[in-house]
């Protein structure tokens, strides 16, 4: 049996964990975004000096 201190505690740690994992999710969105901009230049710069 659980007390309400312990299952609000509990939604609490499972809501900030959750939040966590969206920050974290934005970060590597961001991470692969900038990623793939930055190949796609070098790519870009690569190409023109072949031509």
């Amino acid at each position: 049996m659980q007390t309400t201190e312990q299952a609000s505690e509990e939604s609490r740690l499972n809501v900030s964990s959750r939040l966590w994992m969206i920050e974290a999710l934005k970060m590597v969105i961001t991470y692969l975004k900038l990623s793939v901009f930055c190949s796609s230049l070098t790519f870009r710069r690569f190409y023109s000096s072949l031509h």
